[in-house]
């Protein structure tokens, strides 16, 4: 069985040979005397975990130790995995007079706003529309 911190080691390895600078900071694109370098916000996640096996519950009745998973005596286990999650958040704008970043985060945030709010406006109004056909009948 692979040991836990060896298949840390692969999947952190795997990792850091598929990070660089271009996935946060996207192809630069010039038009018009204006470039434009997107930028995004680089979130890895990995864990992984090992197991192994030990003689079978003693206090179970015999029965049960036979026929079910608590007869196996020995065993052994272990698993790993790793999330990216690459996020636009902005764009770098470099003309001849200035260089900004622009952040595009604040008009998701307003959209996941409107968003939720329109859900809970509906909820209260079906609500509130049950209640009066309630009333009526």
């Amino acid at each position: 069985m692979v040991a836990v911190q060896d298949m840390l080691r692969q999947v952190s390895d795997r990792i850091e040979t598929s990070s660089s600078a271009r996935a946060i900071f996207g192809e630069p694109v010039t038009q018009g005397g204006k470039t434009v370098i997107p930028v995004a916000r680089l979130k890895y996640t990995y864990g992984a975990g090992g197991g192994s096996g030990e003689a079978p519950d003693m206090r179970m009745p015999a029965a049960e130790r036979v026929s079910g998973l608590a007869a196996v005596a020995s065993g052994s286990g272990g698993g790993g995995g790793a999330m990216v999650s690459v996020v636009p958040v902005g764009y770098i704008e470099i003309t001849p007079e200035s260089t900004r970043f622009v952040s595009v985060e604040e008009n998701q945030k307003m959209v996941r706003m409107a968003f939720w709010g329109g859900i809970i406006a509906w909820f209260l109004l079906m609500r509130q529309v049950g209640k009066v056909a309630k009333r009526r009948r």
